[in-house]
């Protein structure tokens, strides 16, 4: 697993094999970042369910200000900061050991607002509706949001939610990206 692109390109990230993360392949993670954009002018990412922080790393690397990760699991909050880390990003970040619902409450509380948010939550649980409801309704998202979704190929996920619109569906093998704006298509 590396950096894409930006700053820390070719830079080999960390990734914990059979620990109940999924780290995201990087030829799925580059097909994201050509969707998206190839760089960024500043602004705040989110990664939810962050396992090893790569998204949120890219993000980092291609000009984005500032990243928040939020992860339950130990092991991967370490490995998060050890990337974070490698990639000299210390200043630009903040990980939290935290369950996502209760980060959402203390993000919000922080009335913190994002531009992008990364949402790779366990397949088996089906949370991307529910997160994307609760990132809305607590105010986390800035105006003209994007929201990235990976999750099981088998699970369609709505075409809308709330007041976003998937624009892009991406299949790659037993794996989906789903791409939602405010509103609808990126601007």
């Amino acid at each position: 697993m590396r950096v894409i692109a930006g700053e820390c390109k070719g830079r080999h990230l960390h990734a914990m094999i059979g620990q109940g993360t999924r780290p995201t392949a990087d030829r799925v993670k580059e097909s994201v970042f050509n969707i998206l954009g190839p760089f960024f002018a500043g602004g705040a990412v989110l990664d939810l369910f962050a396992g090893t922080g790569a998204l949120g790393i890219e993000a980092l690397s291609r000009g984005v200000g500032f990243a928040h990760f939020i992860e339950k699991d130990p092991q991967a909050v370490q490995m998060v900061r050890e990337n974070v880390k490698r990639c000299g990003f210390e200043d630009k970040c903040s990980i939290w050991k935290d369950d996502a619902q209760r980060a959402i409450a203390r993000l919000a509380s922080l009335e913190q607002r994002f531009d992008l948010v990364f949402l790779d939550p366990p397949y088996r649980y089906l949370l991307v509706p529910s997160m994307i409801d609760q990132l809305q309704q607590r105010g986390l998202l800035s105006e003209g949001a994007t929201i990235v979704s990976e999750h099981d190929s088998k699970v369609e996920l709505p075409g809308q939610i709330l007041q976003f619109t998937r624009f892009r569906l991406n299949q790659y093998g037993s794996t989906s990206v789903s791409f939602y704006h405010q509103g609808g298509g990126v601007t």
